[in-house]
């Protein structure tokens, strides 16, 4: 948000010929930044919330420069060697579980994750045993993003839902799941995508229509909230924007700075900022 402010006055700046130096030095604009300083003091939520989504992008550099690396295949695994790493994976699935119950929610995803890796690294050799191995790694993949939403990992667990997507295209609880990690992270775009994906579904296993069913009225309810957050992110953006206009003089100084020649005075250009609003909590499926 800081950043738009800022870079809206060196784009004014730039199209007016005055000194960027000199009009961030304003008082209007000093005054505005203050207060935003105090409402993020006053309101932690809003403050944790951009700060996730500064991590957020951040992360998505360092994820970038991983997919742009070359990948490494995955060992294969002979049928013989299969038993210990389900076994293991089971096994610390169970123990999350029981850390989840206890409402350990950190200790049980991190069972959770390393129950996972020895999935990630070894495949079968054949699709009947590698779809053995998926199933576990399914179940401990969707403990992974129960345990992730309520430690507010999103990144944790938007990674663990597009892995059970891969294996299980158009899992429904996974589909949301990921929409209510896209959403904390403030992509409104990619969260509807799979809302609307979910309520899209046509379901043809007569075992799976309860599950889809609750899904979908989810994703109609989060649809709901995202639009309510985005009227009332408008409203306060449009009241925030008229609060907090700048007035910058035009002095005519040189770009980059330096005096300012002597000139009639000129009227002044009013600029208005964009603001962040908070968005209201969703909400959670828990499975373990």
């Amino acid at each position: 948000m800081v950043q738009n402010m800022l870079f809206a006055m060196l784009k004014e700046t730039r199209k007016s010929g005055t000194s960027f130096m000199h009009a961030v030095r304003d008082q209007g604009l000093l005054r505005m930044l203050e207060k935003v300083r105090d409402e993020l003091i006053n309101d932690p939520e809003n403050a944790k919330r951009i700060e996730m989504e500064w991590f957020h992008n951040v992360s998505l550099c360092a994820e970038d420069q991983v997919k742009r690396a070359p990948k490494k295949e995955r060992g294969v695994l002979p049928a013989s060697q299969m038993l210990p790493i389900i076994t293991s994976g089971a096994q610390l699935r169970v123990n999350g579980n029981h850390k989840f119950r206890q409402g350990k929610y950190r200790e049980a995803l991190e069972m959770y994750l390393q129950g996972c890796v020895g999935f990630e690294l070894y495949k079968a050799t054949n699709a009947q045993d590698q779809a053995l191995l998926d199933e576990v790694h399914v179940q401990l993949r969707k403990n992974v993003q129960a345990a992730a939403i309520k430690t507010r990992d999103w990144t944790i667990c938007v990674a663990s839902c597009d892995e059970v997507l891969r294996m299980v295209g158009g899992d429904t609880k996974s589909l949301y799941r990921r929409a209510l990690a896209h959403w904390h992270l403030g992509e409104i775009a990619k969260a509807t995508e799979d809302l609307e994906v979910i309520l899209k579904q046509k379901v043809t296993d007569y075992n799976l229509v309860q599950e889809v069913a609750s899904a979908k009225k989810l994703a109609r309810a989060m649809l709901r909230q995202i639009e309510a957050s985005e009227e009332r992110a408008e409203m306060i953006e449009t009241r925030m924007a008229k609060a907090l206009a700048v007035t910058i003089p035009i002095t005519g100084a040189v770009p980059g700075g330096g005096p300012a020649p002597k000139a009639s005075p000129l009227p002044a250009i009013t600029m208005s900022t964009d603001t962040d609003a908070d968005d209201k909590a969703p909400l959670e499926i828990n499975q373990t």
